[in-house]
């Protein structure tokens, strides 16, 4: 058994406290898909799923962010995402969390990434990721290193 000094654990977790933390990365939403197997497919033999519910979540670097955020840090998020559906549920998951959106650039060429997984009877059953796996244009990536550019001082050094 590990024992852990709580005061210097508090020692620790306090020095996070309204620290700004820069987060440059992949952005992404994971999704998931719950629910009851119950049959197999007729055209082949793969689980037919009930879904029961769904939830999305943060994904890459915007987990990132949000666990800095339960430390008690300000993270500034910088990436890039689509002008789509999604994009607009992630904009909406950063509002419900108190997040910092002004870095988050959205490009119409390449939809929001999305990792979906499928869960039935509380087994993985399969994840379908929804990206472009492609080099950002040129334009994107000045407007990337801008936006970093702008917002580093933002963060703290130390």
């Amino acid at each position: 058994m590990i024992h852990i000094n709580t005061n210097h654990l508090n020692s620790i977790l306090s020095k996070f406290q309204n620290k700004k933390i820069l987060v440059v990365g992949d952005i992404m939403i994971d999704e998931y898909l719950w629910g009851r197997v119950n049959r197999l497919s007729p055209e082949a033999p793969v689980p037919v799923i009930d879904i029961e519910s769904e939830s999305l979540r943060f994904g890459g670097a915007a987990n990132v962010a949000l666990n800095l955020k339960t430390l008690g840090c300000i993270p500034i998020i910088i990436g890039i995402i689509g002008k789509d559906t999604m994009a607009d549920q992630f904009l909406e998951l950063m509002g419900k969390y108190n997040l910092i959106t002004d870095g988050i650039i959205q490009d119409s060429e390449r939809p929001t990434t999305v990792k979906t997984r499928i869960i039935g009877d509380d087994q993985h059953i399969a994840r379908v990721d929804r990206e472009k796996i492609i080099y950002i244009s040129g334009s994107l990536e000045d407007e990337l290193k801008n936006t970093v550019s702008a917002k580093i001082n933002n963060a703290d050094r130390k």
